[in-house]
């Protein structure tokens, strides 16, 4: 099995490449050929099932794995990873959280059950000041 915190970073690096997910992990090793997407997946999986103390380390972690998810248009578990990042405490967040929930509200914004968990004010107020930021980057 793969640790919950591995299979996020893993996810936003294959997103991040452009390539779907299967073709991205076609070809491993021979150790890994054929599992290496289900390893990502049981990830993330373990990941909302784990009750896991909240804080910056989880919603982080969270984040990423929803990020990911979005980016390789993989539907699978993003309303439990949203429940899980509503559980935690917002003022916990740190910036990083909240660059990856402004992109994740973009990309899902279309999806109506899911664009109540941004209807927060924690969460308002947190996606504002990550879009103050990046514009202020550019």
């Amino acid at each position: 099995n793969l640790e919950p915190e591995a299979a996020a970073l893993w996810l936003c690096a294959v997103g991040q490449s452009g390539l779907a997910l299967d073709k991205a992990t076609d070809k491993p090793g021979k150790a890994l050929a054929g599992t290496a997407e289900e390893l990502l997946l049981g990830g993330v999986e373990a990941l909302v099932n784990s009750p896991g103390a909240g804080g910056k380390g989880r919603s982080l972690v969270l984040a990423r794995a929803l990020w990911g998810l979005c980016a390789l248009k993989k539907t699978d578990k993003r309303e439990e990873l949203l429940a899980c990042l509503a559980d935690i405490d917002a003022a916990l967040y740190p910036d990083e959280v909240w660059a990856l929930l402004l992109e994740v509200r973009q990309a899902m914004s279309t999806e109506e059950s899911l664009v109540e968990a941004f209807a927060a004010e924690a969460w308002q107020q947190g996606l504002k000041g990550a879009a103050a930021a990046q514009a202020a980057a550019l």
